[in-house]
């Protein structure tokens, strides 16, 4: 099989990949740099190690306000989601409730009633029986 189908390039990350390594090897040379220029003279340490430490700890703390900002909004999109579904749930219980409630009061009416023609047809069969009697 070809070579080409053996391995995929992501470029995305093979991009990242050669800026980290350019941005650690450039690191490196001022770092040299500045050990090198510090032996040669008792100077504080080379205004470009602190320029680049400087940017490094900028882009640490923009990269942790976003990551917090993520979490944040994460969070906030979990609580609405808790509320939307707890308030869906309550309507739907107090839905039930009603049906239930509605249904109960139904089928009491519908007892009374029954109840109703039980006790006219008892009074139909006394009187008959009353009046068979005599």
């Amino acid at each position: 099989c070809p070579a080409s189908t053996l391995f995929t390039l992501n470029l995305g990350a093979v991009s990242g990949l050669v800026s980290a390594f350019w941005g650690a090897l450039l690191y490196s040379i001022a770092v040299v740099k500045c050990f090198v220029g510090c032996q040669s003279s008792s100077s504080p340490p080379c205004a470009i190690l602190q320029s680049h430490e400087a940017e490094v700890l900028k882009h640490l703390a923009e990269k942790r306000e976003h990551e917090k900002e993520v979490q944040r909004k994460a969070m906030e999109e979990n609580n609405n989601f808790s509320k939307i579904a707890e308030e869906k749930l309550n309507q739907k219980m107090e839905a039930n409730k009603e049906n239930k409630e509605a249904l109960q009061a139904a089928m009491s009416e519908k007892f009374k009633e029954k109840d109703k023609k039980l006790e006219e047809v008892r009074a139909k069969k006394e009187t008959k029986e009353g009046g068979a009697e005599n």
